[in-house]
């Protein structure tokens, strides 16, 4: 089958669930993970990323939300400070539509990454995605998140999405944080999590909401 960008993000969203909802952050990184990790099986890369001050970004990806919005197939809600895109009915059954056409092991590969995304808080995502793909640390505005990443090679993700397909945890992140979770490690894992409880939600996305769409676009 041929990917075009609106096929991988309903597909993308889609993988989360019927309900799943997705807030601007998860949205920018899962279909970072989709352009880096397996272009091959999805006609890719589809958006240009670069790192921004929280991780990668590309301002396209609101584009393409707010576009898919415009046909029906998106709906976000306002309802908080920050959005939250979801797919509606119409777009749920295309993005499953789209995973049903494709290989099980793509399709995998899309549910175990819709997961992962869902599946940590904030810091704890912005640190796995500084770990594995350290170019995207270079202008983080959180560098005590950054410090952390490995020196050594990542281990070989294409391998783990297209073969593995291991629930939620497809990029062994939350087994090494188990495993190096000492004392010391734990103290400072608690400590990052109090300085965000204190800075608040405004600064988890602040920096890459401000490019958000024009009002006459909600």
């Amino acid at each position: 089958m041929n990917w075009g960008r609106s096929q991988v993000v309903l597909a993308g969203m889609a993988a989360g669930g019927a309900k799943a909802q997705f807030n601007p952050v998860q949205a920018q990184k899962i279909f970072f993970i989709f352009d880096r990790v397996i272009p091959d099986k999805i006609d890719g890369p589809h958006f240009a990323f670069a790192p921004c001050h929280f991780g990668p970004f590309d301002k396209d990806v609101y584009r393409e939300l707010y576009a898919l919005r415009r046909t029906g197939q998106v709906a976000i809600n306002h309802a908080r400070r920050y959005p939250r895109y979801a797919l509606t009915e119409t777009g749920f059954r295309l993005g499953e539509e789209t995973l049903r056409a494709c290989p099980p092991s793509t399709a995998c590969s899309f549910r175990d990454v819709a997961q992962w995304i869902q599946s940590l808080p904030f810091p704890e995502l912005l640190k796995a995605i500084y770990a594995h793909f350290p170019d995207m640390a270079q202008n983080s505005l959180v560098p005590h998140l950054a410090a952390t990443t490995r020196t050594s090679p990542p281990r070989p993700l294409h391998a783990l999405l297209a073969g593995l397909a291991r629930t939620v945890d497809f990029m062994g992140v939350l087994e090494e944080s188990r495993q190096e979770l000492q004392p010391a490690a734990s103290h400072d894992l608690a400590a990052i999590s109090s300085d965000w409880a204190a800075v608040g939600n405004d600064l988890r996305y602040a920096m890459e909401w401000h490019v958000q769409e024009p009002e006459h676009e909600r």
